[in-house]
Formats: structure tokens, sequence, C-alpha cells
């Protein structure tokens, strides 16, 4: 992005092994002439990609880097839903995990130890089983591929998925009494519809 915030150059479902390579590739499509500030860089811990790495690569350019949670929750108050009474959760659904980012008061809530919004391993649903395997985008393709009907399986994984993601909401919701919860990552829009439309509909 350039510094009014337009987007210059950008790519989409990368693995976190192509993180890397993908940044150098559109540092290289900046305008001629123009002049790069830094490498911001989100970062999820269930990755295997560390600071240090990110750093070296992109040297001598200044690089800052975030947990991807925390990094989805600034800038959808910056860019996105902004500021909310109470602050708000941005749960982030990838490959890689689950996680949550915290705004409060405007500010970022990252917890004493730095571990806040590390919903993943939460046990959830009537299975118990952790809040990354119920929401997994990886098992929404393996079910979408195994159904000749992709909408119907889209349909059967969000009802299973809502049943985990309800479990996690109202965890949250003990915690951080959000006035908005945004949910984001790897899932197609679709399949985030349907989630919520099944916790919509779900008996309080």
């Amino acid at each position: 992005v350039d510094a009014a915030g337009s987007v210059i150059a950008e790519q989409r479902d990368i693995r976190p092994d192509q993180l890397i390579a993908t940044g150098k590739t559109l540092l290289a499509q900046k305008p001629e002439g123009a002049k790069v500030l830094g490498v911001g860089v989100a970062l999820s811990p269930d990755d295997g990609i560390t600071f240090q790495e990110v750093q070296a690569a992109f040297a001598p350019l200044t690089v800052l880097a975030n947990a991807d949670s925390a990094t989805a929750a600034t800038a959808e108050r910056l860019i996105g839903a902004g500021d909310r009474d109470g602050g708000f959760v941005s749960i982030l659904v990838t490959r890689s995990g689950v996680r949550a980012g915290l705004s409060i008061g405007g500010r970022p809530f990252h917890g004493m130890h730095g571990f806040a919004g590390g919903i993943g391993a939460m046990r959830t649903g009537q299975s118990r089983a952790p809040l990354a395997e119920g929401l997994s985008p990886d098992r929404l393709d393996a079910a979408i591929a195994a159904c000749n009907d992709p909408e119907a399986a889209v349909a059967d994984w969000a009802r299973e998925a809502a049943d985990h993601l309800l479990d996690a909401v109202v965890a949250i919701s003990g915690v951080v009494v959000a006035a908005l919860i945004v949910i984001g990552g790897d899932l197609p829009d679709a399949a985030v519809d349907a989630v919520v439309s099944e916790i919509l509909a779900a008996p309080v």
C-alpha cells in the first residue's frame, strides 16, 4: 500500500512457506521511483515463520511484525467497522489454526503474557474437538470434494462448524462484552455466511 492507503499490489491465499517470496514479488511491483518505507508482516504462531527470518529476508528495510489476529483487529478498527462501544473481536480462521484479535477501548489486547486470543485449542461442540478442527478450511475442502452437491456440502459443514463456533463466542463473551464479532481468514464468504446463519437460528 502507499502512504494514502491505496493498494498497489496484492496476492491472496498464499501458504506460510510462500510468505517471503510473495513479499519480494509484491515489492518488485512498486511504481518506478517510489521509495519503500518498510515492510509490515502479520505472523501466526502456528505458521512456523519467525520474525528474525522475515527481518533477514528483507534487510536492510525496516520490518514491523505483529500477530495476524491482532493485525486483523487493528485493520478492522482503522478501515473496517471502526471503534465500537465495548470493543470487538476479530476471529481469524486460517489453514494453520483459529485465533482471535481483541480490540478494547480502541486498543489491541494481547493479555499479560501475550497469549490472549489463542482460542484454536479450545474444546468445543458436542464432539469436544478443538475449535481449529471444527472450523478447518481443509475439512471444508474435503467435504466439497467428496460431494456431488457443493452447496449441500457447505451447508452440512456449516451446521457442525456453527456448533463449535457458538461455544467459542459464548466463552469469549464471558471475558469481553463485544459489540461486534468479525469472522475472516481462509474460509470462503459463502461458508462464513452459512455458519453465521446457523448460529443466528440456534435456540438460545
